[in-house]
């Protein structure tokens, strides 16, 4: 197997919750969210926020910054939050769903 079937491997376990090491499996006390998942925003009273997100530095050229709009457009780059499978707002979310 080489590096990049290997990454693309622990990609899915981590996906799944499933981590394998040394030939066993156990699960995982995380959990990843995807942008369009239920819990993926927290919902207040007054607002609305995502989990995670990126932030352009204004320094940041501005070639790099239009290709990675364009990458965020094209969904090539997503955000994504790792939380814990315990975490409150997640049980919450959950359970109304």
């Amino acid at each position: 197997m080489n590096f990049t079937d290997a990454l693309r491997e622990t990609v899915k376990l981590v996906e799944t919750g499933k981590i394998t090491t040394f030939g066993k499996s156990f699960d995982s006390t995380w959990v990843t969210l995807k942008q369009g998942d239920p819990s993926f925003h927290l919902i207040g009273s007054l607002y609305v926020a995502s989990r995670a997100g990126i932030q352009i530095n204004a320094d940041c050229p501005k070639q790099v910054r239009d290709y990675v709009m364009l990458a965020l457009k094209s969904r090539w780059i997503e955000p994504i939050a790792t939380v814990p499978k315990n975490d409150p707002t997640l049980m919450w979310d959950t359970l109304q769903s």
